[in-house]
């Protein structure tokens, strides 16, 4: 086994676990960062979406990376 390959599957496995740490993080917070207006419906503004999206793309890619060579 080469040295190329050893830091690879480390790599795949740091960018796994940071994937299924971070996302579920981002989306929990954000998941709970809405607005309600007078009328009284809820909107989530800009800044929480963006986090809600990052944090979905992040466990999508961990997802991605764990089934890759399967």
């Amino acid at each position: 086994m080469s040295a190329n390959n050893i830091n690879f599957k480390l790599l795949t496995k740091i960018g796994e676990a940071a994937g299924f740490t971070l996302g579920p993080a981002l989306v929990a917070f954000n998941v709970f960062n809405f607005n309600l207006t007078k009328s009284g419906f809820y909107y989530y503004r800009d800044d929480a979406q963006y986090g809600i999206a990052i944090g979905v793309f992040l466990i999508s890619l961990a997802f991605v990376v764990r089934n890759w060579r399967k």
